[in-house]
């Protein structure tokens, strides 16, 4: 049997960082060694391999292109030994924790998906604390260099690196507050039909630079209303001011069901009109970097979210508007 070459922890450790910083000062103090305990380890990984690993320069170092074959495989390793040494450390207590947990969502998500499990999370660790900040665009990269712990993304879509859970499915509908004029003609025992609901102009929003959830998304058949951004009157990034910016004006809201549904249950009486035959169902997920995956806090933070959503509404029971 060939002799397998020994690789430790502190190896596969100091490799993993020298590979991002491409300084070996800045690698020893992250991993907390000498300068020159970092540099045999080096040495020791450069005899392992039979390759050069990094080449020096006046301003820091360049991987071989061995280095960056191996880069994949000694972060699955360091995972791996990361994951091994939690199970083998006390059991987590979220009473003992003391973090504050980072979630970069849209206002409509934290309203419509987590907020109903932060009552139970902040009770049982009260020394914890949750930050909702901003999606941006580049999420992906903070969530993979740490700055974000969970991410609500609007869509689902295969994220490789990410692990995603499916929170509900969605549809965008028109709604209006009970007294729009489109709501008593319903009560007259009127149907509305497209060509009312394009008697009114649209509020929207424009959530990132990069996603924009706006009514044009909705590809209306040419046979009926033609939904552009020029029917559309007010724009807002925000989706908690829709109940404001409807009660002062007559528009009609082009808006995710679940968040006129969120609206309901805190008494802003909104009307959900119908929806456009053609509109299509997406599903918002939770997000992180499978990095994460194996960390007890954030389980037990994702485990307490997911169990707090309610039922919700199914998109196929939203009457569809000719």
């Amino acid at each position: 049997m060939t002799q397998l070459p020994n690789l430790d922890f502190e190896a596969v450790r100091i490799f993993t960082s020298l590979i991002e910083t491409l300084n070996l000062s800045n690698t020893a103090e992250t991993c907390g060694v000498s300068i020159s305990s970092a540099s045999r380890t080096i040495a020791k990984l450069r005899a392992v391999f039979k390759d050069e690993l990094f080449h020096r320069y006046p301003h820091g170092m360049r991987p071989t292109q061995r280095a960056k074959e191996l880069e994949a495989p000694m972060r699955r390793l360091l995972r791996g030994y990361e994951e091994m040494l939690r199970s083998a450390s006390d059991v987590f207590s979220p009473a003992r924790e003391s973090r504050m947990f980072r979630i970069g969502a849209v206002d409509q998500g934290v309203f419509c998906y987590l907020s109903h499990g932060l009552t139970n999370i902040l009770r049982d660790a009260p020394n914890c604390g949750v930050n909702f900040l901003p999606l941006n665009a580049d999420f992906t990269e903070e969530l993979k260099s740490g700055e974000l712990d969970l991410a609500l993304y609007p869509y689902s879509e295969r994220l490789e690196d990410f692990c995603t859970h499916v929170l509900c499915r969605d549809i965008f509908v028109f709604a209006v507050l009970a007294d729009h004029p489109l709501v008593h003609r319903l009560a007259a025992g009127e149907s509305v039909t497209m060509r009312d609901i394009g008697a009114y102009r649209k509020l929207g929003v424009s959530v990132t630079p990069r996603h924009h959830l706006r009514v044009d998304h909705f590809s209306v058949p040419q046979s009926h209303i033609q939904l552009r951004a020029s029917d559309t009157a007010v724009w807002t990034p925000y989706f908690s001011l829709f109940p404001t910016l409807l009660g002062c004006t007559d528009l009609v809201a082009v808006m995710p069901l679940q968040l006129a549904h969120r609206f309901n249950q805190i008494g802003c009486e909104l009307v959900v009109l119908g929806r456009p035959s053609d509109a299509k169902t997406f599903e918002p997920v939770l997000v992180w970097h499978e990095r994460t995956q194996g960390d007890p806090a954030l389980q037990w933070l994702r485990s307490h979210f997911l169990a707090a959503i309610p039922p919700l509404p199914n998109p196929e029971d939203v009457p569809v508007l000719h």
